[in-house]
């Protein structure tokens, strides 16, 4: 369908309006392959998702609100004022997902600027998604690489996804069509190299596969509670979140 000079002088008007009012700001694209999930799946630092409109309510509220009441009330709506009761669990498995006094999901209070066909929810996570142990063997897996075997190669990977988007996708495409959106493209411009505090070095392509290997216990559970669908996640690095006390992650879902 063609659009009119004037219709596509609206359209710019509004992108630039959004950008002045908010220079992070980066319109969506309106299909969710390979739009939404390339861009989701390159990694979302220093983006912001949400239109200006939304951002300034958000921000308004938090700041209004402060960090500390914030978390609070999130921990009242998901009825996690009272101590865990019971054993911390090493890691989270697709089981702990499903336990809702260790993992919830809920619907975005503040969602971001999505296509419609499109949901985002939140999952909120009362432990860490991502330790040490979420990367070692279980019983009957194998490591995707011999380098995990290296000393200090599994801390090297937790560092890594700890200061970058800890990305996912749970759906019917291919790994080959995966790599052709170029998943965490935002840390590794160029296929920059990037170097961990123990000096091993992460290509980006190591660094997607660590990405799938860690996520592998909630991708198991995305599978179920979502099935047939297509899902995709990110967890922002805890320099960029919003909510820095109780770990979460975002959970794009398509109808």
């Amino acid at each position: 369908m063609a659009i009119s000079c004037l219709g596509f002088q609206l359209i710019l008007m509004f992108i630039l309006a959004s950008v002045i009012a908010d220079p992070t700001f980066i319109p969506w694209p309106r299909e969710f392959e390979p739009g939404c999930l390339s861009k989701v799946l390159q990694g979302l630092a220093d983006v912001n998702p949400r239109s200006a409109k939304d951002n300034r309510i958000y921000l308004a509220y938090k700041e209004k609100t402060g960090p500390e009441e914030v978390a609070r009330n999130i921990l009242s709506r998901l009825d996690w004022l009272d101590d865990y009761e019971g054993e911390e669990p090493r890691y989270l498995c697709a089981a702990s997902f499903g336990d809702k006094r260790m993992s919830q999901i809920a619907v975005n209070s503040y969602p971001w600027t999505l296509p419609s066909g499109m949901k985002d929810y939140l999952l909120w996570m009362r432990f860490p998604i991502l330790n040490r142990a979420t990367l070692e063997l279980r019983k009957g897996e194998v490591f995707p690489s011999e380098k995990y075997y290296e000393e200090g190669r599994l801390d090297a990977l937790v560092e890594y996804i700890e200061h970058t988007d800890f990305v996912g996708y749970v759906g019917a495409m291919s790994q080959d069509e995966i790599a052709k959106l170029e998943p965490l493209e935002t840390y590794h411009p160029n296929n920059k190299i990037y170097v961990t505090s123990n000096g091993h070095t992460i290509t980006r392509k190591e660094a997607w596969e660590a990405n799938q290997w860690a996520g592998r216990h909630l991708n198991a559970f995305l599978k179920m509670k979502f099935k047939n669908k297509e899902v995709v996640w990110t967890r922002s690095p805890m320099w960029y979140k919003g909510v820095q006390t109780i770990d979460h992650a975002v959970i794009i879902v398509k109808d």
